[in-house]
């Protein structure tokens, strides 16, 4: 029996997957399985997969229908049978020793349950590069080791940094901690597998870029994290995630993960599912909140916890229902989390509703957006016009605009202001002109930063009123002086002007 199961999870990637899958094939250590899983890919990938069926060390498997991924841990379950076991994706690259210097770790350090490794970036050619400063990835990946307890603290307040395909972790990780049993979760499984194993278990990071993480060099930026499905969904399991840290009761530990926690400690006893609750309010973000309330309310509805945290933090009942009505949990408030974004294209007639393209843009918390549109222009393009939104008032950024990878100019047409690095409008439909014209296929990236609140609002009113009544004023204005104009005494200067100029030549 092999030493190592490596679970190759493939989906549509015919471009890479040899790469991939060679990868595994040339590493320095070769006890190993490599048990490839095709989600029923709609390219070339699964004729691409049996060519390799012939050898030794692989099989492989395919899902008659798109699983999302539940399909690949049936056969975990059913195939995986080394003592540990390694994850790979099927675009991207391990390099020659990954799994050999990892084995020699796990092997020399029985303490620890998984090992990972720092990460380097790929581009559509496998060519190295490293990312620009800003960028979403950059450096996210390469972490210096830490204890479980600081890896949580980690996991709790800033969100995960471990790459899922650099991982070998100990196969009976899966089965005593019930890593495999993440039916559900779409965007984070691994995330909670991280925090669910550190609750329990070491792991350790090998300080080499030992595995190489393929992304896009044209769309970078383009990442499906973006799309409000995504994100709506992410927010739901953050929450489940977040959830597991009320498995922590030991206060050591407790306090281990959560340094801040002290304040709770009163005369040496702290409630730590009450102090949790009060970390994640002070948080504030949705998934924080939510399960600040839900420790909360169980709380002060079981009467022996409702009478300890009443009596080491005078936590009422009365608090309870102020802070429900102060938790905006499910955004009732007005709050801004959508672009309907629109490209107008010129083709020379002008803009017009005819030839433009809307899209839902999904707007980070901090006020970062980013959008890609694609056009194949077979007659030339005069203008482009990107309008963030046609039915709000809101201050914005467009902090780079790209066409086919270069950065083009794009201008305010119609703001009132610029103020603290924003645009002002006082108009609910923002516009920005881009300098661009010429024909074919274009990839258009547009990012930015919006800000939107009553201030803004307030602002565009009273600019717009002030604007209505100087436009008012300068009617009267002319009104008057068009009646000037037409009396009999301004005529009579004017025929009175003109003798005296007469008269002087």
């Amino acid at each position: 029996m092999a030493l190592v199961s490596i679970i190759l999870t493939s989906y549509n990637h015919e471009k890479y997957l040899k790469q991939s899958i060679e990868s595994v094939l040339k590493q320095t250590y070769q006890d190993f399985e490599l048990i490839i899983v095709d989600d029923a890919s709609q390219d070339a990938s699964w004729e691409i997969i049996q060519a390799y069926c012939d050898k030794q060390k692989v099989k492989a498997f395919r899902s008659k229908s798109n699983s999302g991924g539940s399909f690949c841990w049936e056969i975990v379950r059913s195939e995986a049978k080394g003592k540990y076991m390694a994850v790979h994706h099927s675009d991207d690259v391990w390099r020659p020793e990954k799994l050999e210097k990892q084995i020699a770790f796990l092997e020399a350090n029985p303490l620890y349950a998984a090992c990972f490794t720092l990460v380097e970036f790929i581009d559509e050619a496998g060519a190295t590069y490293e990312l620009p400063d800003g960028h979403v990835y950059k450096d996210v990946f390469n972490k210096e080791n830490r204890s479980k307890e600081e890896w949580l603290n980690q996991f709790f307040y800033r969100g995960n940094c471990l790459c899922h395909p650099s991982l070998l972790i100990r196969r009976e990780m899966y089965e005593k901690y019930g890593l495999v049993d993440m039916t559900g979760l779409a965007q984070l499984p691994d995330y909670m597998q991280w925090v669910t194993l550190c609750l329990h278990e070491e792991i350790f990071i090998y300080q080499e870029k030992l595995t190489a993480f393929r992304l896009r060099r044209q769309k970078q930026d383009n990442t499906s994290a973006d799309r409000p499905d995504v994100q709506i969904r992410g927010q739901l399991e953050t929450y489940y995630l977040y959830k597991q840290y009320r498995k922590i009761k030991n206060q050591e530990m407790f306090l281990q993960v959560f340094p801040d926690a002290q304040q709770y400690v009163k005369n040496g006893k702290m409630n730590t599912a009450f102090a949790l609750a009060k970390i994640s309010q002070a948080l504030g973000s949705q998934p924080h909140l939510l399960l600040a309330m839900d420790i909360l309310f169980e709380l002060i509805n079981h009467v022996e916890e409702a009478r300890e945290i009443e009596q080491l933090y005078g936590y009422t009942v009365k608090d309870f229902v102020k802070d429900s009505g102060s938790c905006d949990i499910f955004a009732t408030k007005r709050v801004h989390k959508y672009l309907y974004a629109s490209l107008y294209i010129d083709y020379g007639a002008g803009f017009c509703e005819e030839n433009k393209i809307s899209k839902t843009v999904y707007v980070c918390r901090s006020g970062d957006f980013y959008v890609d549109y694609e056009i194949n222009a077979e007659t030339p393009i005069k203008k482009l016009r990107f309008d963030p939104t046609e039915s709000e008032f809101l201050k914005s950024n467009l902090g780079e605009v790209k066409v086919n990878g270069e950065a083009v100019v794009c201008q305010p047409k119609n703001r009132y202001t610029g103020k603290d690095g924003y645009d002002l409008f006082y108009t609910v439909d923002p516009q920005y002109e881009i300098e661009y014209a010429g024909t074919g296929a274009l990839a258009i990236g547009i990012r930015g930063k919006v800000a939107y609140d009553e201030n803004v609002f307030l602002t565009a009113m009273n600019l717009l009123q002030e604007k209505n009544a100087v436009e008012a004023e300068k009617k009267a204005l002319e009104k008057t002086l068009q009646g000037i104009y037409a009396s009999r005494g301004y005529r009579f200067l004017q025929r009175l002007y003109r003798f005296r100029d007469a008269i002087k030549k």
